[in-house]
């Protein structure tokens, strides 16, 4: 019962600390008679340059606006703001026109390499070549990996912990989400582009269920053509053996569930020091390694 109390005490906090809620995502607010202390951007105040700008997004090609994402548009626009600002390009409307451009060709670099209009193996152009991806040896392993990887920190419906009680969201509603799709459509992406490398984490909220089962239903689908097509890396935080062993069960059951088979690459994840949980948690991994 201490045990159960504690869990719940922990996520608590840590949903206050770590705003996940809805109010943290709802973006900064622009509003003058808002309660938020953020400043206004400046560069918004500059109508001539916002409106250079607008037309340079649109000259870049049909529907590139609707292509990028609000990840990518925020990144955009926060990057010129700092060259508005601290670069003092406040009177250089043609040097931010030339940084904008820069900015928007790194973010859609990849688009002829996929056809975002189809879910098939032909998805990939066939008139553009790939260039091959470089791959090396991980650690003392015979494992080659790709120097790109595919982290799975961001990618998730919530923060969330899926195994805590009273906390985790409906596991069916996470997976019919619009994060679902956009998960799937990156792991498709990353396929194409030669990176093969997956890596998640059971501290990174829903990421790893919502991970394991794009990949799942890549296989399904024809997509992804065997299962040692790529490499799927998961990390679980130390722990007493009991602690460890739990955790465990929680990544393995979300890996079996979808007959992924097995966890190429298992990591500890944030040890911070050489300890006690470190050296139970060590031994239950070689335990795992030994019972394949």
């Amino acid at each position: 019962m201490l045990a159960y109390s504690a869990e719940v005490v922990q996520s608590t906090l840590a949903y206050l600390f770590f705003g996940w809620n809805k109010e943290a995502y709802s973006g900064d607010s622009l509003d003058s008679n808002s309660n938020n202390t953020l400043p206004v951007p400046t560069l918004l105040s500059n109508t001539s340059i916002i409106a250079a700008l607008k037309k340079e997004l649109l000259m870049k090609g049909e529907n590139t606006l609707d292509k990028l994402s609000d990840d990518a548009l925020v990144k955009i626009f926060r990057q010129l703001e700092y060259f508005y600002t601290e670069e003092k390009l406040v009177d250089d409307e043609q040097e931010l026109i030339k940084l904008a451009r820069l900015l928007i060709d790194q973010s859609v670099w990849y688009f002829p390499f996929v056809n975002n209009n189809n879910t098939n193996k032909s998805s990939v152009s066939s008139s553009v070549v790939l260039p091959p991806v470089p791959k090396v040896r991980f650690g003392k392993t015979e494992l080659n990996v790709p120097i790109l990887t595919c982290g799975g920190m961001r990618l998730q419906n919530s923060w969330l912990p899926d195994t805590m009680p009273l906390l985790a969201l409906n596991r069916k509603d996470v997976l019919q989400s619009s994060a679902q799709q956009n998960i799937k459509n990156c792991i498709r992406y990353c396929m194409a582009l030669g990176l093969n490398h997956f890596e998640t984490a059971r501290m990174y909220g829903t990421s790893e269920y919502q991970m394991i089962e794009a990949l799942s239903d890549l296989m399904e689908e024809g997509i992804i053509e065997k299962r040692e097509d790529f490499i799927f890396q998961t990390k679980i935080s130390v722990g007493t053996t009991q602690e460890f062993i739990k955790k465990w069960d929680a990544t393995w059951k979300n890996v079996d569930n979808k007959n992924l088979g097995y966890v190429d690459l298992f990591s500890l994840h944030a040890v911070a020091d050489i300890n006690q949980n470190l050296k139970e948690s060590l031994a239950v991994c070689k335990d795992l390694q030994r019972d394949g």
